[in-house]
């Protein structure tokens, strides 16, 4: 049957609607199962046509074709702001670019801050990355005074109770 049919009738089954992207093309396909869940039906005939899915809903799935152009379209982007502290953002965006591979990332160098858009999973990550390296340089701060003494001075230091003359 063709490929919108077979969706057709799981979602007949199911009670998921389905909305395909405009480039799904309704090729013929076949599937036989027994004893699979819905998860399990979804996801072999989505691998055997060579389609993915976004979830909108809890009974509302897209489907559109698995090409980076589509996936790039369809993937969920999250912004997130990080103001930093200690670390130059300049410094923080070159290591966030070297660790995520995220090329959207932007310096705001007035607030010291770093500005992301990437999927939530990289944002947890830069967050985790972020809070590592954000910390101030380690310092260590000795008080010390220096005293010297004359002995020669201290013995005339005091009251001079001398048979002569008193003096302080």
């Amino acid at each position: 049957a063709s490929i919108k049919r077979i969706f057709e009738g799981l979602s007949k089954l199911s009670g998921i609607n389905f909305v395909f992207d405009a480039d799904v093309k309704d090729v013929k396909s076949s599937i036989s199962l027994r004893d699979a869940t819905f998860k399990q039906a979804l996801d072999l005939l989505l691998s055997t046509s060579n389609l993915s899915k976004k979830v909108v809903s809890e009974n509302t799935i897209i489907v559109y074709p698995s090409t980076p152009q589509k996936e790039k379209q369809y993937q969920e982007l999250m912004i997130k702001v990080f103001y930093l502290t200690d670390m130059e953002a300049k410094n923080a965006v070159n290591l966030l670019r070297t660790m995520l591979k995220a090329g959207d990332i932007y310096v705001h160098e007035a607030l010291n801050a770093v500005v992301i858009r990437a999927k939530p999973d990289a944002i947890e990550l830069a967050q985790k990355i972020l809070y590592a390296t954000d910390r101030s340089d380690a310092e260590v701060v000795l008080a010390v005074e220096i005293l010297e003494i004359n002995r020669n001075k201290a013995q005339s230091l005091g009251i001079d109770l001398s048979p002569d003359s008193v003096g302080v």
